[in-house]
């Protein structure tokens, strides 16, 4: 949580940056479909993060990096100039997820 706040931490969060490189061939798992049934639940009071959060970025690039299962926005970019994001995946496990939410949920 953020100091002095109820918030919940993004994952990756970059503020004021210029010349910012996120590359490679890495996997961003946020852990969504245990998010997911907290959220069902009611049990995320303070909220969900982001795998990716940018504000006043400049000339940035994201390439090759795969996001897998994001909690809730997979990217949240504010007042950026100049980003080029390419050559990257966003996946979710349905499967896994329609799983679990089955499971913790039957009536």
């Amino acid at each position: 949580m953020y100091e002095g706040s109820n918030d919940i931490l993004d994952f990756l969060t970059f503020t004021d940056c210029t010349g910012l490189t996120i590359k490679g061939e890495g996997t961003v798992d946020g852990l969504g479909y245990e998010w997911w049934i907290r959220e069902w639940d009611q049990k995320n009071p303070h909220g969900r993060p982001l795998n990716l959060k940018f504000k006043r970025v400049q000339t940035a690039e994201i390439t090759g990096v795969t996001w897998l299962n994001p909690p809730f926005w997979n990217m949240d970019l504010n007042d950026i100039d100049s980003v080029n994001i390419h050559d990257f995946e966003i996946r979710v496990d349905v499967l896994k997820q329609f799983g679990h939410v089955s499971e913790a949920h039957q009536t």
